[in-house]
C-alpha cells in the first residue's frame, strides 16, 4: 500500500477517517436497537440522551482504535497494535473501577476515557460538553500523533 505514490499522511488520515465512520456506524447500530426496544421495555428515557450515549460510545471506540492505529504506525505490526491497544483499554477500566475504591488514587478515575464516556451518566442526564472535548481532542491527538509516527518509521523490509 505504501509503495504507491501517495503521502504517508494521507494513508494514516485515510484509516483514521474509516475507523471513525466504523465507529460511528456502531454507534448508530446502538441508537436504533435501544429506539426499536424503548418502547416494548418501556425505556423512559429522552431521544437527545440515547443519541448522547450512542455518540461517546462511538467515540470511546474510535478512541481505542486511535490508539491501535499509533501503535501499528510505530512498529508496523497488527498484533502488537491490538496489544497494545487492548492493554490501554484493560488499564482505563481497572483506572475506572478501581481507582474510587482505593485509598488516595480517586484521581485516577479522572484519567480513564470510560470515565469521560459515563453512559449511565449521560443516559441520565444528556451529554457533558467536557467529556465529549476529551474524548475528541485525545482521538485528534492520538491521530496527529499516528500520521507524525508513521511519516517518520522506516518501512524497508
Amino acid at each position: 500500500l505504501i509503495a504507491h505514490p501517495v503521502p504517508r499522511s494521507s494513508v494514516v488520515l485515510q484509516r483514521a477517517l474509516a475507523l471513525l465512520l466504523m465507529m460511528l456506524g456502531a454507534g448508530a447500530v446502538v441508537f436504533l436497537a435501544i429506539m426499536l426496544l424503548r418502547g416494548p421495555i418501556e425505556l423512559d428515557l429522552p431521544i437527545a440522551n440515547i443519541a448522547a450515549a450512542s455518540l461517546t460510545l462511538a467515540l470511546l471506540g474510535a478512541l481505542f482504535g486511535a490508539v491501535a492505529l499509533l501503535s501499528g504506525a510505530i512498529r508496523g505490526r497488527r498484533g502488537f497494535a491490538v496489544g497494545v491497544a487492548t492493554l490501554v483499554a484493560v488499564v482505563a477500566f481497572l483506572a475506572n473501577g478501581l481507582g474510587p475504591q482505593v485509598e488516595g488514587l480517586e484521581w485516577v478515575q479522572e484519567l480513564s476515557p470510560f470515565h469521560w464516556f459515563d453512559g449511565s451518566g449521560t443516559l441520565r442526564d444528556g451529554l457533558d460538553p467536557f467529556n465529549l472535548f476529551l474524548l475528541v481532542a485525545t482521538v485528534v491527538v492520538l491521530v496527529y500523533a499516528a500520521v507524525a509516527a508513521f511519516e517518520r518509521r522506516d518501512v524497508a523490509v
